[in-house]
């Protein structure tokens, strides 16, 4: 029973520094990805005040839809690195 528990622990069981390797590499993604998002929302604004905020209601704008999917799915890439971050705060 011994040589099994060792054999698993060490072959399944993560060591600390792996995890916090793992935490600080997730926290990097997810630094870049805010500052896209940022970027992006700065874009969007500008291109808005450049058209008019009528305009953009109204009419279907290529680069004003482009942009919002962009902050979306950076949005879902927050929130997915969020929860990878999670789980690993968990294991320590």
């Amino acid at each position: 029973i011994t040589v099994i528990l060792f054999v698993y622990y060490s072959a399944f069981n993560e060591k600390p520094e792996i995890i916090k390797v793992n935490i600080k590499e997730i926290n990097k993604k997810i630094l870049l990805e805010e500052e896209q998002l940022n970027s992006l929302d700065n874009k969007l604004k500008e291109q808005k005040e450049k058209q008019g905020m009528i305009r953009t209601l109204f009419y279907d704008n290529e680069l004003v839809n482009y942009l919002e999917q962009q902050i979306n799915m950076h949005k879902d890439n927050l929130k997915i690195l969020i929860r990878e971050l999670k789980k690993e705060e968990e294991k320590l």
